[in-house]
């Protein structure tokens, strides 16, 4: 999969969001975004996670307070993440028609 770089975001037209609260750490939106960096985690030690093989395994549960979000100034807005969520709670809105 090619990896976007965002200063490239003509023709995309959203920004992704996670509803927190109904997400199920299940880590498809970090594994399918073609932006390092877009999708993030938490880290109560400093900087947020930017890769999913970086966040440790205890804190990947479903019922966990730490969820992942989206970066929105990477955000590209391909709706990937959206199109793969199990339980749907990633929207996409609308910020600019294609050209």
């Amino acid at each position: 999969m090619k990896r976007f770089d965002p200063a490239e975001r003509n023709g995309y037209i959203g920004k992704a969001y996670i509803w927190p609260e109904k997400c199920v750490n299940c880590m498809e939106c970090f594994r399918v975004c073609p932006v390092s960096g877009a999708v993030l985690f938490p880290n109560s030690g400093g900087k947020p996670y930017k890769k999913y093989s970086d966040i440790p395994v205890k804190l990947k549960y479903e019922n966990s307070v730490f969820k992942p979000f989206i970066e929105t100034s990477l955000c590209v807005g391909c709706g990937r993440c959206a199109a793969i969520c199990p339980p749907r709670v990633i929207d996409v809105q609308c910020v600019k028609k294609p050209s």
